[in-house]
């Protein structure tokens, strides 16, 4: 009975106890003339064979859960963060206060150098033709195809009194790559 519970619920506890209850029960079908032996070395084989399966399995679901946590640790490093500055080039192609409104804004010509989509968020800030901070944010994730390129607006809601701003992307981050 225990050599059988190996496979099913007890594993090598189980087994190593059918093995040592197979090897009694061995020993007491031969004091009584055999009766009872085929039973005891169905436990000893169960035993054996079951013991085995679940340190094989044991061993097997280690190696599987440390694969599954490298892989999740890859996929998350790959969510977020700082975009790798090989992968994309962004430049500022216009810088200026917008008539309309008064407010600051820049348009950039992002380009994705790798062959797959990628999502960026560009963290920015508009100062004044002095230097002083006027405001500073992120843009909301813009998808670039597979080596292209894309014009993105990014605007502040603040108002300017100087005519003139300086535009800057301060860091690029990719999100879901």
């Amino acid at each position: 009975m225990l050599g059988i519970l190996t496979f099913v619920c007890l594993g090598p506890i189980a087994g190593v106890l059918a093995i040592i209850f197979g090897f009694l029960g061995l020993k007491k079908a031969n004091e009584m003339g055999g009766t009872g032996k085929g039973m005891s070395i169905a436990g000893i084989v169960l035993g054996l064979v079951g013991t085995i399966a679940s340190i094989l399995f044991l061993v097997f679901v280690v190696f599987a859960v440390g694969q599954a946590t490298d892989s999740i640790s890859d996929s998350v490093k790959n969510w977020s963060g700082e975009a790798n500055a090989s992968d994309y080039n962004v430049t500022v192609e216009k810088c200026a206060v917008d008539e309309t409104f008064g407010s600051p804004e820049m348009t950039i010509k992002v380009t994705n150098k790798t062959s797959g989509e990628k999502n960026y968020i560009f963290n920015y800030e508009f100062r004044s033709g002095s230097g002083t901070l006027i405001d500073s944010g992120s843009s909301f994730p813009e998808s670039i195809p597979p080596n292209g390129s894309k014009l993105v607006v990014i605007s502040s809601f603040e108002d300017v009194t100087s005519p003139s701003v300086k535009c800057e992307i301060t860091s690029v981050e990719n999100w879901f790559n």
